[in-house]
């Protein structure tokens, strides 16, 4: 019998049961004919349509809960499978997990980098010379790429841009309209996505605030709902049930219910839909974490000792104390030879497609 009931598609037993109630509800309103009334009791239509809201709100709450409850209970459910990958994968980097902020800084300016020179390409230019705007130049650099190219002092020369829909979606870099939101670093460490480090002693401290914003929470949420409760039912009155052909009391029974079911199963589908947006995060973390994990089996990320970060970080504010040189523009003769270069390009190209 329970393993009956487990078998028991719980979402297509609610569909079914929603379509038959709303064709019993179309038949009875079609029996009925029920329509607008010539004299509009205004007193009457806001207090069914706050009965009704009240009952939907309950519906949605309790459609919520239920499948909430639901879908974190399933021991083959993703939640519960992401969950407990989730753990033996944090265990298997916790040895090395000082080093992960190094790493997640890493990729992230890497992520960041992809990011603007995937923005970059989208108009009429090479990945290349994308890269090296990027990475050598700053915003009053694209002034002079305009006029003519600049070479670096590597040696490497970017070209000029002459194409203005390439000059905004540089712009759109330099003036960092590219966003890019990452999570902190401590969300890829914890289960439950809190970005809060407590300690063992803190965490008795912490666990008090929680239950005073919950107690706090439950009780303004019970006082307001109180409220509305009470203020609905101090507008009701009790009259008779059936009254000759009235069928208003029966319209409004079906109506109330409808408005029960088909809320409590909204309620039950925002439920789904959370959880899965929620294993789906869960995943995003072993993924990452793997990334980590594997990255220092081969030795793509090598951590660095503290005393390196700091000998680093000295270096680049000296460098930062330097004063800035101005962009070197090519020389004339190199400019020309560019010029020319493209011109033949240009003509090559030309030639190609009369051939054609």
């Amino acid at each position: 019998m329970v393993e009956k009931l487990k078998r028991i598609n719980i979402k297509f037993v609610i569909k079914t049961f929603t379509l038959v109630w709303g064709l019993v509800l179309i038949v009875l309103m079609t029996i009925t004919n029920v329509g607008l009334k010539e004299e509009f009791n205004w007193l009457l239509w806001i207090s069914n349509s706050l009965i009704i809201f009240m009952i939907t709100v309950f519906g949605l709450l309790m459609g919520e809960s239920g499948g909430r409850d639901k879908q974190l209970a399933k021991p083959d459910g993703l939640y519960q499978i992401n969950k407990e990958e989730y753990e033996k994968t944090r265990e298997m980097v916790d040895t090395e997990i000082n080093y992960f902020p190094q790493y997640y800084d890493i990729e992230k300016d890497s992520e960041y980098f992809r990011k603007k020179l995937d923005h970059i390409t989208t108009q009429n230019i090479t990945r290349e010379q994308a890269e090296l705007i990027i990475k050598y130049c700053q915003k009053d650099d694209i002034e002079l790429l305009k006029r003519e190219p600049k070479k670096l002092e590597n040696g490497l020369v970017i070209r000029k841009i002459t194409d203005e829909e390439v000059i905004e979606v540089i712009m759109d870099v330099f003036e960092g309209r590219v966003k890019f939101e990452a999570e902190p670093v401590n969300y890829f460490l914890t289960l439950d996505s809190s970005s809060k480090n407590i300690g063992v002693l803190e965490e008795g401290t912490y666990t008090d605030k929680d239950i005073k914003t919950n107690r706090l929470t439950h009780r303004t949420v019970k006082i307001i709902s109180s409220f509305a409760v009470s203020l609905v039912w101090g507008l009701l009155t009790v009259r008779d049930f059936m009254s000759g052909d009235d069928t208003q009391a029966w319209l409004n029974l079906v109506s109330r219910i409808t408005a029960l079911f088909t809320s409590y199963y909204s309620g039950w589908l925002s439920a789904v839909i959370e959880i899965k947006l929620e294993a789906k995060k869960i995943k995003n973390k072993i993924v990452v974490l793997r990334l980590f994990h594997n990255a220092l089996l081969q030795k793509i990320f090598i951590p660095k000792l503290e005393n390196e970060l700091a000998q680093e970080e000295y270096e680049k504010h000296l460098l930062s104390l330097q004063p800035v040189e101005e962009p070197k523009a090519l020389p004339e003769s190199e400019k020309v030879e560019e010029d020319a270069n493209t011109e033949t390009m240009k003509g090559d190209n030309d030639h190609g497609s009369t051939d054609k």
